[in-house]
């Protein structure tokens, strides 16, 4: 097991050092992938190859990073077919990764829970029809200003988590399997509408038996 990695120039602490770590199982979390060039630099990581990890934490901790460079390593840090669980944080390229969208045989098929914290591209969030087993999704500190609209096709979702994501004004349809919501922290027209009878934000969340919505005060 290897719980904590942070990438950077030193000796010892490049990201090649992952790559034949292939027995590596449980949690990973790599931070300093900022420090990661291109996307051949970041396949070398071999995160495809470590079937045993079931959660995954991909750290971008330094804002000066090109985006445009930050989308070819996402692209390149593809994870295996078995994880679990996926974080990714501190992300700002313009684009989604070929294998969060379905368009790579090797992606994460039976992904369970997903989170997106400090993601600061704008626009809508990220397509994941490609997730059709997802239970959990946590949003922290992002600012799409719409989730994505096929949600309503995640039939195994049962927890949706939105939290200070300052620019989303309404929801889409969402799937009847859910069972827990949760508005934090976001703008107060969007968190009002939640709790305003008759709304269409608040219809959308009707049928949810569990809801927790919280104002940014």
């Amino acid at each position: 097991m290897l719980p904590f990695f942070t990438i950077s120039k030193k000796q010892g602490y490049e990201s090649h050092q992952l790559k034949y770590l292939n027995k590596l199982q449980g949690k990973l979390q790599i931070h300093g992938l900022e420090n990661v060039e291109s996307k051949e630099e970041a396949v070398e990581v071999s995160l495809a190859g470590k079937e045993k990890l079931t959660e995954l934490v991909l750290v971008w901790d330094d804002k000066n990073c090109s985006p445009e460079v930050q989308a070819e390593v996402l692209e390149g840090l593809c994870p295996s077919k078995y994880l679990e669980r996926l974080e990714i944080r501190g992300y700002r390229g313009k684009r989604i990764p070929n294998w969060m969208t379905g368009k790579h045989n090797g992606r994460p098929k039976n992904l369970q829970e997903l989170t997106f914290r400090r993601w600061t591209q704008l626009g809508p969030a990220p397509d994941l029809g490609a997730f059709i087993h997802l239970e959990s999704l946590f949003l922290s500190d992002c600012n799409w200003d719409a989730l994505p609209g096929n949600m309503e096709h995640l039939r195994s979702l049962k927890q949706l988590d939105i939290q200070s994501c300052k620019n989303i004004r309404s929801l889409p349809k969402l799937p009847k399997s859910l069972e827990e919501i949760e508005v934090r922290y976001c703008s107060d027209e969007f968190t009002q509408s939640c709790v305003t009878t008759g709304d269409p934000n608040w219809q959308k969340i009707e049928h949810i038996p569990k809801k927790t919505i919280k104002f940014d005060t």
